[in-house]
C-alpha cells in the first residue's frame, strides 16, 4: 500500500513539475490602422508578443479609438456591439477590457495574457477568436492575416 502512494506522489510531482509551462515571447508584431472622414477619427492599434521559433502568441493589447462620432443607428450599434463585447470578454480569466464612452467618441482596449485564456471557453464567447486559434494555441501567422486583410500595417520588433 505504502508502494502505491509512494507511486502515486511520484508520478503526480513528476506531472506538476514537468507540467505545460507559458510560453516565452521573443517578438513583438505591431499593427496599425487609421482612418478619417469629415471629422471622423478611427485609430487602431495593436500589440501582440510571441514566440519566433514556434509562432505562438503570449500577450496582446487592442487598442480602438473613435473620435468625432455623429450619432447614427450604425455608430450606434458599433458602441452596442463593443459594450457586449466587453461584457463577455471580462468574464474569462487572462482578458482585461476597458471602454470610455463620450456623445461623440469612444476609447476600446482589450490585454489578452494568451498564457491564461482558457481556448475552449473563448471559442464558445467569442466566435472571432477561432480564426486567430491553430493546434489550440494563439498563431501569430492567424492574427496577422486576420488583420491584414481588415487593412494594418505591421512592423515588428525584437523584445530585450
Amino acid at each position: 500500500m505504502k508502494k502505491k502512494i509512494f507511486i502515486f506522489l511520484f508520478v503526480t510531482i513528476l506531472l506538476i513539475g514537468c507540467g505545460p509551462k507559458d510560453v516565452k515571447a521573443d517578438k513583438k508584431l505591431i499593427g496599425t490602422l487609421s482612418s478619417s472622414m469629415d471629422n471622423q477619427t478611427l485609430k487602431s492599434t495593436i500589440e501582440i508578443e510571441y514566440n519566433s521559433e514556434s509562432g505562438v502568441a503570449t500577450y496582446g493589447i487592442f487598442k480602438t479609438k473613435y473620435s468625432g462620432l455623429e450619432k447614427t443607428v450604425t455608430n450606434n450599434e458599433i458602441l452596442a456591439e463593443l459594450i457586449n463585447r466587453q461584457s463577455i470578454d471580462e468574464q474569462i480569466e487572462g482578458i482585461e477590457v476597458s471602454l470610455e464612452v463620450t456623445d461623440t467618441s469612444f476609447d476600446f482596449e482589450e490585454k489578452w495574457d494568451y498564457n491564461k485564456v482558457d481556448i475552449v471557453a473563448v471559442k464558445e464567447a467569442d466566435e472571432q477568436q477561432i480564426s486567430f486559434i491553430e493546434n489550440d494555441k494563439y498563431s501569430i501567422a492567424k492574427i496577422k492575416e486576420f488583420y491584414n486583410k481588415q487593412g494594418y500595417t505591421f512592423k515588428e520588433k525584437e523584445i530585450k
